[in-house]
Formats: structure tokens, C-alpha cells, sequence
């Protein structure tokens, strides 16, 4: 798994490689231009990181493939965006005159081809097992249940909107309480019949709500606290 983490003040991103699975972490700096990108996805080790024009309005504008193993760029455009993964290629688009043109970037051989209609019906998008949570705001009707439900386990009154997830054996909210003019972020765990097994404090002193606080891979809780540490929880 990859985390893009940034520096506001240098203006300098890291990118953070996590093997949950034997607990291994490696850190190294990204490619010069990945302060106007974005990470978007990985596969077999080529992470590709989706450029835009300007932060502030970001419109797609290019992209990078990095090898995330060698730490060097393999491919860098200047125009398109990224699509989807699969079967070892990344599929990109990009608009000529009033047409969309698709091509496919061989991640191994490193081979650029463009895809006619009948190649792209054969295509079949490479799986991505992450779970994220469904939010809803206040006036939402799934709100109002999902406030209750926070109310019940927490005494907490769950302001301006949730994120709500559900698995196997377990339900997670992340939530918002009231706290000097300000918001604090929670993050609840229960068990499947609501019994609560964590209440985190997430993040304090907020102007306004996230989204996707947090996010489940492999049976594993993904989440951040302060803005500057990533915590894991199995479930």
C-alpha cells in the first residue's frame, strides 16, 4: 500500500510504502513534479500519480508511472488522465478535438498502444479491494439514524455529517461533535450488535468536516490521527 504524505512548508512529497502483512515500511521522496499530483493507484509495484494544472482547480493535466521498487519514473505525460488497471497495463484517456482517445501502457514492457472500441469491450478493470464508508450529511435520512446510533453508544451528539461502514463484524462511524466554535473527529467501533469496542479522537480544533477518514483493506482499519500519524486496526 501507498500513502503520499506532504510538506507544506517545503512544498515536498514523500511517498510511504506499507507491507501490512509483514509489517515493513519504506519511505522515499517522490519525482520533483509530484507537488502538483496525486497518487491514484498501484499496481505490481508502478504507482501512477495523476499531475493537474493547478491545485486550487484540479483539472487533470498529464501523469506519471513510478517504480516504486527502482524509485524512478518510468513514464511521464503531459496530457490525459488515468482510467483504470488492467491486466498488468494502465489505462489512460485523453481528448483530441472532440474525441476520446484510450491507450494502454504496458507496465512491464513499457509499450504505449492506443485501443480501438473493440479492444476496450474486452477490457477488464483490475479489482480494487478497498472499502470505503458511505457519508452522509445532515438532512440526510441515514444521518439521523446513524446520529442516533452514535448517541446510544457514545452519549455524543453527532454533528453536521457521518461516514458509515459496515463489515463482517464490526461498524465504524466517523463523526463530529461540537467543541469551542470548532469540530472534533471521532472514529467509533462496535461490534456487530453495537457493543463499542473504540471511540478515537481523530482530530481536534476543525473548521469543517473530511471525507474518507478512514478506509478497510483486508480485514484491516485504516485511519489517521492529527494530520500526521496513520494507525491500523484489525478487525
Amino acid at each position: 500500500m501507498a500513502i503520499e504524505l506532504r510538506d507544506l512548508e517545503d512544498k515536498k512529497t514523500d511517498i510511504v510504502l506499507i507491507d501490512y502483512q509483514k509489517a515493513n515500511i519504506q519511505a522515499f521522496s517522490a519525482p520533483e513534479m509530484a507537488w502538483l499530483s496525486g497518487p491514484v493507484g498501484m499496481s505490481n509495484g508502478r504507482l501512477l500519480l495523476q499531475k493537474f494544472k493547478d491545485l486550487q482547480f484540479p483539472d487533470p493535466k498529464g501523469f506519471v508511472i513510478f517504480d516504486v521498487f527502482k524509485q524512478q519514473t518510468l513514464v511521464e505525460e503531459n496530457d490525459g488522465s488515468f482510467a483504470f488497471f488492467s491486466d498488468n497495463k494502465a489505462i489512460t484517456t485523453r481528448i483530441f478535438f472532440d474525441q476520446i482517445i484510450f491507450e494502454s501502457y504496458d507496465l512491464v514492457t513499457g509499450i504505449i498502444e492506443e485501443l480501438d472500441q473493440e479492444t476496450r469491450k474486452k477490457l477488464t478493470p483490475e479489482e480494487v479491494k478497498i472499502s470505503l464508508p458511505l457519508q452522509y450529511n445532515e438532512g440526510n435520512v441515514h444521518f439521523s439514524t446513524v446520529s442516533t446510533f452514535v448517541k446510544k453508544c457514545t452519549n455524543k451528539e453527532a454533528i453536521k455529517g457521518v461516514e458509515y461502514l459496515e463489515t463482517a463484524t464490526t461498524i465504524i462511524v466517523s463523526y463530529y461533535i461540537r467543541a469551542h466554535e470548532k469540530l472534533e473527529n471521532f472514529l467509533l467501533i462496535t461490534d456487530g450488535e453495537g457493543v463499542v469496542m473504540e471511540d478515537i479522537l481523530l482530530d481536534s480544533d476543525l473548521p469543517g468536516m473530511s471525507k474518507d477518514t478512514f478506509f478497510v483493506k483486508d480485514n484491516h482499519l485504516y485511519f489517521v490521527k492529527n494530520k500526521k500519524e496513520i494507525q491500523s486496526y484489525a478487525l
